[in-house]
């Protein structure tokens, strides 16, 4: 271990580094990183050594813009050509969007070749919210064996897949259950250009995109079923005095969102509860860890969201697992007066574990805490304990209209409560577990 250590850390996780132990050169590091982070929409690394804090560059570089990488057009116009060909003897094509499109902010050009081709579109996990999930032509997120039934079949069974800016990973593939024949399957990313098992090298995303939003072919449209349209949610009918569940709980929510709602969801149930079963309104409307899927993501994502967007009503959906480990993160959101919704399922411990390894292991249990008591440690805030549904209707309810302090629902569920989509995932995972 050495002055070294942390650097070689960030070497693994970003796409570009730096050290500003020259002052001469600072300012060019500084300048190089920002442009790689920018125009590769990778995370980058900048060390300031302590004993450099202090120290003014004599000389100073002015960011000079490089030249966005495009690939070779040539290759391009012919993959883009192989595609045509592809959809237009296709008869039930489907899109399936990532995150790069929000990376690269194509959100709109991927609206427009959707509508153009008049294509269906599922997300991935990831991807969510890249299309508005209200969009005629949306059909709901697919992930392999956590998705509902529906979407799944509607993607499996399609003769042309069209992948565009996915990150075909663990979580975003339901640990791999998807089932997409490569023959199939029209894949363009940043990093790849397969068309039906054939690679194209040196090819660009966003070109790919604008090409072929000049020639859209003529091409079978495609029927979407009842089941898949994207209406209004028909809300759960419970009695008020109904124990809350997690099913329940993203029932509720879902009604009160609107185009102004930004959802925050932690990883394990929170994620794939919410992931599933809400329908935002809006292009980015959702985040989740859904690719590091790192604990403790939700609470410090939902500060870095309202500061950037502070006019944004951001709902937090979060375990208490999760929770203990970076939840006072609330300190500096009270802070800076900012006023999110923080939604805690608490079910004793850590939930997603118990679905995928079941059986009493102490180890996926927890200390209780009283969430609803932070408020009063924090001087700030208002909170709510949550048993039933009504209990849940009336404290939502209050927290939406509270838009001067953060708000904190604390919801007690039962320690094998699961969402339908981890449900399904447990039971092709546990057994691998």
């Amino acid at each position: 271990r050495n002055f070294n250590t942390q650097l070689k850390i960030f070497e693994q996780l970003c796409i570009s580094v730096a050290v500003l132990s020259d002052p001469e050169t600072a300012f060019q590091e500084i300048n190089r990183v920002f442009e790689d982070v920018t125009q590769l929409k990778r995370p980058g690394y900048i060390e300031l050594p302590r004993d450099m804090v202090n120290v003014i560059p004599s000389t100073y570089a002015r960011l000079k813009r490089k030249i966005l990488m495009t690939g070779d057009l040539e290759k391009l116009c012919e993959a883009v050509n192989e595609v045509v060909l592809h959809l237009s003897k296709c008869k039930k094509p489907v899109m399936l969007v990532g995150v790069e499109i929000q990376r690269y902010g194509l959100q709109d050009e991927l609206q427009a070749l959707a509508e153009a081709l008049r294509i269906p579109v599922a997300a991935t996990l990831l991807g969510k919210s890249v299309l508005d999930e209200k969009h005629a032509q949306y059909i709901g997120v697919y992930g392999g064996v956590y998705s509902d039934k529906e979407v799944n079949e509607f993607v499996e069974n399609s003769d042309c897949i069209m992948i565009i800016g996915t990150i075909m990973s663990d979580v975003n593939t339901g640990m791999f259950s998807a089932n997409l024949d490569p023959k199939m399957c029209i894949n363009v990313s940043e990093d790849d250009f397969v068309i039906c098992g054939r690679k194209y090298d040196r090819t660009n995303l966003q070109d790919f995109i604008h090409i072929l939003l000049k020639q859209v072919p003529k091409i079978t449209e495609r029927h979407i079923p009842e089941c898949l349209q994207q209406k209004k949610k028909t809300l759960l009918s419970l009695e008020g005095t109904a124990p809350i569940t997690i099913a329940r709980a993203i029932s509720l929510l879902n009604q009160k969102l609107d185009p102004n709602t930004i959802v925050v969801a932690e990883i394990g149930d929170s994620l794939f509860s919410a992931g599933i079963g809400l329908k935002t309104i809006g292009q980015g409307k959702f985040i989740g860890s859904a690719y590091y899927a790192s604990m403790g993501f939700s609470i410090p994502a939902t500060l870095g969201v309202q500061v950037a967007s502070p006019s944004s009503r951001v709902v937090s959906i979060c375990g208490d697992g999760s929770f203990q480990m970076s939840g006072m993160e609330l300190s500096t959101i009270v802070r800076q007066k900012l006023n999110p919704i923080i939604v805690i399922f608490d079910n004793n411990g850590y939930g997603m574990q118990r679905a995928l390894k079941p059986g009493k292991w102490k180890f996926n249990d927890i200390l209780p805490w009283k969430y609803s008591k932070i408020v009063e440690v924090l001087d700030s805030g208002t909170s709510y304990e949550v048993c039933t549904v009504g209990d849940f209707e009336r404290s939502l309810e209050k927290a939406w209209d509270n838009k001067i302090g953060l708000s904190l629902i604390h919801v007690h569920l039962e320690s094998d409560d699961f969402s339908p989509a981890l449900t399904r995932l447990a039971g092709l995972y546990s057994r691998k577990v």
